[in-house]
């Protein structure tokens, strides 16, 4: 993990976290949008951005952003916001009790017990595309990821092709095997999960709610997976500020 700061560290503090493939540039242009103004650490998860190592867990990610926030003494965030990978990394980091957060936003967060068909099927599509996309030309990838991801599509095809298979295989694991762990009902209230009507990950909004009744899930209709997100970066930042306004009104 590489972690990038912005902003003056005495200012409040948020965390952006985000998806698979993306990096910190992507959601750097979240903060572009919002009107407050803030301490951004904004991450590149193992095997994305700068970071060249190899994607390992969503577990270990987290235990290297709170060991850095702790030595950084920000154990106080404004906002936690993750974006599907990003996200449960982000609940991990949560699971551990150390870091108060006054507003958590995630946005098509994968959470899965063992859903081992999902990650048979991911596993396979995503090598399939993976070795494709390594024979093709960079320019050719990012043209193919832009259509679909707009803006972010760059830093997406760059990422793809750089990952290893390793990294790729194991962040399909995380995002189909969720432990669920306890949280207590007062941070569950401050979690907003925004989810497209078109994302597989709508499907567990169910199960999310048995686990964690205090946590509010928005379903954006017609969306598919993260696609409000990167087709609304522009105000995506408004939105969550929004959210930041609810969680302490």
């Amino acid at each position: 993990m590489v972690i990038h700061e912005y902003g003056d560290n005495s200012l409040p503090k948020i965390v952006l976290l985000h998806p698979m493939l993306a990096d910190a540039r992507c959601m750097r242009r979240l903060t572009e949008s919002m009107e407050g103004t803030y301490c951004a650490i904004i991450p590149d998860l193992s095997g994305q951005g700068e970071d060249t190592g190899e994607y390992g867990n969503a577990r270990q990610e987290a235990e290297t952003l709170l060991l850095y926030l702790k030595e950084k003494g920000y154990t106080e965030l404004a906002l936690l916001m993750g974006a599907s990978l990003g996200g449960l990394v982000g609940m991990y980091l949560l699971a551990r009790g150390e870091i108060a957060c006054q507003t958590v936003v995630f946005e098509g967060v994968p959470l899965y017990e063992n859903a081992w068909m999902i990650r048979r099927l991911m596993t396979f599509g995503f090598l399939k595309k993976h070795r494709k996309a390594v024979r093709m030309s960079l320019d050719a990838v990012k043209k193919s990821m832009t259509a679909r991801y707009g803006v972010f599509g760059d830093a997406m095809a760059e990422n793809f092709v750089k990952m290893s298979e390793t990294s790729l295989v194991n962040v399909v694991r995380d995002c189909s095997d969720f432990p669920f762990s306890p949280l207590p009902e007062a941070v569950q209230r401050r979690i907003f999960i925004e989810v497209g009507s078109k994302d597989i990950n709508c499907k567990q909004n169910t199960t999310i709610l048995k686990h964690y009744p205090g946590i509010h899930i928005r379903v954006r209709k017609g969306y598919g997976h993260c696609m409000y997100l990167s087709e609304h970066y522009a105000e995506y930042g408004k939105l969550v500020e929004n959210y930041m306004g609810r969680a302490t009104s």
